[in-house]
């Protein structure tokens, strides 16, 4: 499997308390890879350190070969978005203002902002729905409201790897289907997207690839419709369950006991 961006051998951990131990993850390149697994099974860690936002004890995340940790945030910002779960917006700044951060790392200290930013900007909010919310306040905004907001500022990032953790949280159903089709049709353009979801059928359905998580390790990685099986969910869910085909969709489509 080819893939730019990898994690080899990570040892992980937060204080006295390790999270993972040897863990290797592969990125398949141009594809929409699905994390999964209970919760607090090291998910969010291992994206963290993907991101360099958390060192490994062991191992190494690598881009293109080399150890991020070796690369300028700056340089990495530029090649990978990141939507963590926990956000906390800066004091009255507006949906807009928000938005417009996502531009920084392609912006140099003296730069203006140019029309190629302000493009990107409102592409990146048409494309998550907060158009019409631009001059809104992010503070007063609904949970749903917020995260769609948040997820513009990404987008306009332009980053060639997206890295998103649980970005379905606070979306209604309806609001949740758009983000998926969004992230289907970015990886369809040739991006590279990631993202932690917990509905599993969500995962088969609009993913290429799964990454199943338990206890800190992967249990399981490849296409939904080789990796999700009865075993599988039993494993990492400890639910007992059929794996029928979706209705709509033909992907595997899990029904609990």
């Amino acid at each position: 499997m080819h893939g730019r961006l990898r994690a080899e051998g990570l040892t992980l951990a937060y204080g006295e308390r390790v999270i993972s131990t040897g863990l290797d993850v592969v990125v398949p390149d141009g594809a929409f890879t699905a994390v999964v697994g209970a919760n607090a099974c090291g998910k969010s860690t291992m994206l963290r350190a993907m991101v360099r936002l958390l060192e490994p004890r062991e191992g190494a995340v690598t881009l293109d070969g080399e150890d991020v940790r070796r690369l300028r945030p700056r340089d990495v910002a530029r090649q990978v978005g990141f939507l963590p779960q926990r956000l906390s917006p800066p004091e009255g700044i507006s949906v807009e203002g928000l938005v417009r951060r996502g531009r920084h790392p392609h912006r140099g200290m003296l730069s203006g902002w140019t029309t190629v930013d302000q493009a990107a900007v409102e592409q990146a909010m048409a494309a998550a729905g907060v158009v019409e919310l631009a001059e809104r306040r992010v503070e007063e905004l609904s949970g749903g409201q917020a995260q769609r907001a948040w997820i513009a500022m990404v987008l306009a990032q332009e980053t060639p790897w997206l890295l998103l953790d649980e970005p379905t949280t606070f979306l209604d159903i309806a609001h949740q289907y758009e983000l998926l089709r969004l992230l289907a049709r970015l990886r369809d353009e040739g991006r590279t997207v990631v993202a932690v979801l917990h509905d599993v059928n969500q995962a088969c359905r609009f993913a290429d690839h799964v990454v199943a998580m338990r206890s800190g390790a992967v249990v399981a990685a490849g296409p939904p419709g080789e990796v999700m099986t009865p075993e599988l969910v039993r494993t990492v869910f400890g639910m007992e369950c059929e794996v029928v085909p979706d209705p709509v969709a033909g992907t595997p489509m899990v029904v609990p006991h």
